[in-house]
């Protein structure tokens, strides 16, 4: 699903924003920190993100460029957090709301933009519902 760029813009505006915050209160030197980012496909808005925002943390605070690994989406992504091969990883809501609870617990930085889903039925067709397999 293509997004505007303007709606990528400012997602990725507030997304740094957030994360400016967040790491504004932190002191202390940041060469240590190793960060692996959990993007989905390359080239999709997850990935641009992610390229993005590894960009812009290793400029401020200073963190060392993070990893942006290439991911199957969300699922793949929610996976590589709880195992700790990745400690930020983009999902869209209703992926992580019905993958399996784990023992560690996730976090939200952002809400970045709603998702619906588009159903198309030929007109010929009998359909009166959508049902979950």
């Amino acid at each position: 699903m293509s997004r505007t760029p303007a709606v990528v813009r400012a997602a990725l505006a507030a997304l740094l924003a957030l994360a400016s915050v967040a790491l504004s209160g932190c002191s202390g030197e940041f060469s240590s920190v190793r960060l692996t980012i959990a993007s989905g496909s390359t080239g999709g808005v997850y990935s641009k993100l992610s390229t993005a925002l590894a960009g812009a943390w290793s400029r401020d605070p200073g963190v060392p460029a993070p990893e942006v690994a290439a991911t199957a989406g969300s699922l793949d992504n929610l996976e590589r957090l709880r195992s700790g091969r990745a400690q930020i990883g983009f999902s869209a809501a209703d992926a992580a709301q019905s993958a399996e609870p784990g023992a560690h617990r996730l976090y939200a930085l952002a809400r970045m933009h709603d998702d619906y889903l588009q159903v198309v039925v030929r007109d010929d067709l009998p359909a009166t519902r959508v049902a979950a397999k």
